[in-house]
């Protein structure tokens, strides 16, 4: 770590060592946006300045990704005929039983 120079903003003071700053630039070092558009205005790089307040600050939505089922896995989701229908009578059995939760909850409301 090395310290190229310093601004205080509500001062306007600052100090920037251009030799050092011209040597990492050279050696690959990537300034931030803020750093960048400072070396830009006082004439050490030269470029133009980079709109750092057009960068939306919301978070990409992701994009829908679209799977292909295999023909394995599409017959393990067809459900067979036997499936279907004991699926139906364990639904029709369910139906006809009340659990004791739902007969309180139904009697809470008639008392309301």
């Amino acid at each position: 770590m090395e310290v190229l120079g310093f601004y205080n903003p509500k001062t306007k003071e600052k100090q920037i060592k251009q030799e050092r700053v011209e040597y990492w630039l050279g050696c690959g070092a990537k300034a931030t946006a803020t750093a960048h558009n400072l070396l830009v205005k006082e004439g050490i790089i030269k470029g133009t300045k980079i709109a750092k307040h057009k960068k939306s600050k919301k978070p990409e939505e992701p994009k829908p990704v679209e799977i292909k089922p295999t023909p394995k896995a599409a017959d393990a989701t067809t459900p067979s005929p036997e499936a279907s229908t004991s699926a139906e009578a364990t639904a029709d059995k369910l139906a006809g039983e009340a659990t004791p939760s739902q007969d309180t909850t139904a009697g809470e409301e008639k008392a309301k």
